[in-house]
């Protein structure tokens, strides 16, 4: 044992008898005195992001993908060495206590994304294709920087049978069931079994393609350990393995189709079972949620039509899909790289950039079987109370909205003569448009400045002193668009502002905004502004979202409300009491709080930044990750007028895509049509759509 692993040995064990000392009292172990709760991974030049973790749990070692090299570091994030030089793929990690190696996923295929590796690693050699699994000696990583050939610290097992499916056409289309190589590894015992014999098992990568109904299963393959070191040999990229064992078992897992199939697998000890974290699918007759968990606990059954094959049930818990009878998780960590601990907590691996560099970090993750998201951060002990209970940090709900990436927005605002247009609105001619661009939500506001409204509120009625119908609308927009929009697995978020119409004096009176004008103000309800948010104004106009909250429900996934300005006396504690309206109804909804143009979280209440962005090309922007001070990062931009696109194709999706890249999401403002003359009512541009389909699909190519 060298002295980096004989410190980290000794920081472990010292760790661990702590641990132990402290439960002999009757308390229980807390799991943060063995393992820190984040892990910064560094910050390295690499093809990709972080693709997988692995933790040797006896030495205190973390092991780092990153697709063309593996990091070593200790438990503080000390980096101890790394393997470069990688010209394939590097994927998913696990860590073997049985022989104390660290296994890989490693692809060389030669499609668009190997071609990528081989452009950003300035090389030109060729390989046939190949799928191995590599296989690490940890021992013997001390040095930053060693070749993967030159080192021989690396193993490799060909898996033939994996490279037959990728190369196999059926039925006129290459690669059989979908097959992309290979992504997710862990160990475990035969399906069906707890304990036992822990069997290699490797996990497809599958290709999304909404064309093809032979792709809608995870496919799992098993290999004794006997045929693993039988095959194995000392890896050089001059001279690979030329053969390998066929698997002991072959499994079969109906989730729908994936995005490149299981990007990382992990048998939990502590349950049984097996996760798959995958990138979210695309095809609407499935849930296309971001984590399968295959029930460890049942034999699996002999597929039909499929000799030697098995198929393996999800485990009957989490969100429950009736159309298709699949149960599934949303995950906001896990694809990035999961390691179980035991006992209910995980290692879970999040990716980031900082100039131009790949880096990552480590969260600690406790189990809690929640839905939508399972898992729950463990927060660092001194994390005070306060922060705990009032403040939103790094809120798992806003999960789908990175996962989206793009939001279409759009302003159908109107004066109450001009009211028929909310009947004239066409949502199926919209819902088409928003469907073939790709976007993951759309938002609509339900009102603003003029008094109108497109949907129907008694509560607003009952306060303003209008009838149904003057002010409000009779028709339930909003409620028609959302059924139709979860049709084609698009989200709707609505839009409000945080009092009543300034330019409607009877509303504005009636709600209470004019008897507090707040410091040094003169304020006049005839004005044409915002007026001070008063204590009376609030709890009415809490009353107001509190009811369109309910009545829509879980057909809402979030909420973005405009003009909680400083000015106007909006601050943590008002803000609370608008979040208290929309989650008391719907507890999974997102809400943000928009104080002005610019990108900065402004309220404690706040999920995601408000992120209004007008001028994108005049103020530059910087985003260095997922999270702005907690928040989710997003941001509003405006596109169009309804008619002309303001910017062209290409200068817009340059600066939307390292914004996507490093975890932000954006709604981007569409415009309206009011005139059936020209197109239907409510719908954008063509010119419009063409630019939106192409910011999506520039987006989701990286």
């Amino acid at each position: 044992m060298n002295k980096n692993n004989l410190a980290s040995f000794f920081a472990v064990l010292v760790a661990a008898l702590t641990v132990i000392m402290s439960s002999g009292c009757g308390r229980k172990a807390d799991v943060r005195d063995v393992w820190p709760v984040t892990i910064d991974g560094g910050a390295w030049p690499s093809s990709s992001h972080v693709q997988g973790i692995a933790v040797d749990k006896k030495n205190g070692f973390i092991y780092w993908s990153y697709a063309t090299q593996l990091v070593k570091t200790n438990l503080e994030g000390e980096v101890l060495g790394s393997v470069t030089g990688i010209l394939g793929h590097l994927g998913c990690l696990a860590f073997n206590e049985g022989d104390g190696k660290v296994y890989a996923s490693l692809e060389y295929s030669d499609d668009d994304i190997h071609a990528g590796i081989m452009r950003i690693m300035k090389s030109d050699r060729k390989f046939d294709v190949a799928f191995f699994v590599a296989i690490f000696d940890g021992d013997k990583i001390d040095t930053v920087g060693m070749d993967v050939t030159e080192s021989g610290v690396m193993e490799a097992v060909l898996l033939p049978k994996v490279v037959d499916d990728y190369t196999a056409e059926v039925d006129g289309k290459r690669h059989r069931w979908g097959c992309s190589g290979i992504d997710g590894v862990t160990f475990g015992p035969e399906f069906g079994k707890t304990d036992g014999e822990k069997f290699l098992t490797v996990a497809y990568g599958i290709y999304r393609d909404t064309t093809r109904t032979d792709n809608d299963d995870q496919i799992l393959h098993q290999y004794s350990m006997d045929s693993v070191r039988k095959y194995k040999k000392i890896f050089s990229q001059d001279d690979m393995p030329q053969e390998g064992p066929l698997p002991d078992r072959e499994y079969f897992i109906r989730t729908g189709n994936t995005h490149h199939g299981v990007q990382n697998l992990c048998w939990d000890p502590s349950s049984g079972n097996w996760l798959m974290f995958v990138y979210r699918g695309t095809k609407p007759q499935y849930p296309n949620g971001t984590l399968y968990i295959a029930d460890g606990r049942k034999a699996p059954v002999p597929a039909e039509g499929m000799e030697g094959a098995y198929r393996v049930p999800l485990l009957k818990k989490g969100e429950y899909h009736a159309p298709s009878g699949i149960h599934y998780w949303e995950s906001r960590l896990g694809d990035k790289g999961t390691a179980a601990l035991g006992d209910g907590y995980f290692y879970m691996a999040e990716s980031g950039n900082k100039s131009g560099l790949n880096t990552a970090k480590i969260h600690l993750m406790r189990w809690t079987g929640k839905t939508p998201d399972p898992f729950e951060e463990v927060l660092p002990k001194d994390t005070p109370l306060e922060t705990q209970i009032d403040s939103v940090m790094y809120n798992h709900a806003t999960d789908w909205m990175r996962d989206a990436k793009i939001g279409a927005f759009m302003h159908f605002l109107f004066w109450p003569e001009d009211r028929d247009l909310v009947n004239k609105f066409d949502v199926d001619a919209l819902v088409g448009q928003l469907s073939d661009a790709g976007v993951g939500y759309f938002v609509i506001t339900l009102g603003q400045n003029t008094g109108a409204f497109c949907a129907p509120n008694p509560v607003y009625d009952s306060i303003s002193g209008y009838k149904a119908g003057e002010r409000t609308a009779l028709r339930d927009l909003p409620k028609e668009l959302a059924l139709k929009l979860r049709e084609k697995g698009i989200r709707l978020m609505l839009y409000l502002p945080c009092q009543t119409p300034n330019r409607d004096e009877q509303a504005v009176r009636s709600f209470g905004f004019e008897d507090d004008k707040g410091p040094d103000r003169e304020i006049t309800v005839e004005g044409d502004y915002d007026r001070f948010i008063s204590d009376e104004g609030l709890a009415n106009w809490a009353k107001v979202i509190a009811w369109w909250s309910e009545h829509y429900g879980d057909l809402v996934s979030g909420w973005w409300l405009d003009g909680g300005y400083e000015w106007c006396g909006f601050n943590d504690e008002k803000a609370k009491v608008y979040a208290h309206a929309v989650k008391d109804h719907n507890p999974g909804a997102v809400v943000t709080f928009n104080p002005g143009w610019g990108f900065r979280r402004w309220t404690c209440a706040a999920d995601y930044t408000a992120g209004e962005y007008p001028w994108p090309f005049d103020y530059p922007v910087q985003v260095t990750g997922r999270w702005k001070d907690g928040c989710q990062v997003h941001f509003w931009v405006p596109l169009s007028n309804g008619d002309i696109c303001y910017y062209k194709d290409e200068d817009i999706i340059e600066w939307i895509k390292p914004i996507v890249a490093n975890g932000g999401v954006l709604s981007l403002d569409v415009g309206s049509n009011f005139n059936p003359d020209v197109r239907p009512v409510g719908t954008m541009s063509p010119a419009m759509q063409s630019q939106l389909k192409k910011i999506v699909a520039a987006v989701n190519a990286d």
